[in-house]
């Protein structure tokens, strides 16, 4: 990551929108910025995505569509204040670890449809993670059908990966999964305040996140040049 006085550059070769895109806050010339911006992925090897709020530099957003930029991938950014005395223990069907497991990452990847590629990175992304983290996982009939993970900092926490294989949804495995991630968070994670982004109009989740006590704080959206990443909610 890279940063200027009113813009920052992600790069993660790719992996996801999130880390692999620009946020623009303010630029006295938004066409240089965005030209010296695009320039910076491309020698990367990347085509520039950008991620957009209401907090992005005035004009930005007409500016990229001018540009021949697509609208891509609406999230909502949720958060939750975790209680005092929220049980830390998860159900007796959700595993939790403090690193991720082979199985963890292959039943995730494979769950996502990620290809060897897609696996790699994700296994160097996952390397790189300082923070304290859990990673939950359920199985049934031997093997793991759900999972999600999540990131603690300071006195937040964030819920990430979650994924249900699709012939295991529907059954409340999301939940158990997610129940057991806050329970860790306001525990061992140490965290009050719960975060997570969902893709607008992924209404199952939207359900599950707003039955955990989740409310939307914001929306960010993404303006693409060519559709070379996964599709995601990332």
């Amino acid at each position: 990551m890279v940063r200027g006085r009113d813009w920052e550059a992600r790069f993660a070769d790719g992996m996801h929108r999130r880390i692999n895109s620009a946020t623009v806050w303010a630029a006295d010339d938004p066409d240089g910025t965005v030209a010296e911006l695009e320039a910076w992925y491309e020698r990367r090897g990347i085509d520039p995505i950008f991620k957009l709020t209401d907090a992005s530099a005035p004009g930005l957003d007409e500016l990229l569509a001018g540009r021949g930029y697509l609208p891509d991938a609406r999230v909502a950014v949720m958060t939750a204040d975790l209680p005092a005395g929220r049980r830390s223990a998860p159900a007796a069907d959700v595993t939790l670890s403090d690193a991720p497991s082979e199985e963890w990452a292959g039943s995730f990847g494979d769950m996502a449809g990620y290809g060897p590629r897609q696996r790699r990175l994700l296994d160097a992304t996952l390397g790189r993670i300082d923070r304290r983290a859990v990673y939950a996982s359920l199985r049934r009939e031997g093997s793991i059908v759900s999972v999600g993970m999540s990131v603690a900092e300071d006195r937040h926490a964030g819920v990430f990966e979650m994924i249900t294989h699709p012939d295991h949804r529907g059954r409340g495995h999301a939940g158990s999964i997610l129940d057991a991630l806050l329970g860790w968070m306001s525990g061992p994670g140490g965290a009050t305040v719960a975060y997570l982004q969902v893709l607008e109009g992924n209404q199952p989740a939207e359900r599950l996140y707003r039955g955990a006590g989740f409310t939307p704080r914001y929306r960010y959206w993404y303006r693409v040049r060519s559709a070379g990443l996964s599709t995601t909610p990332h």
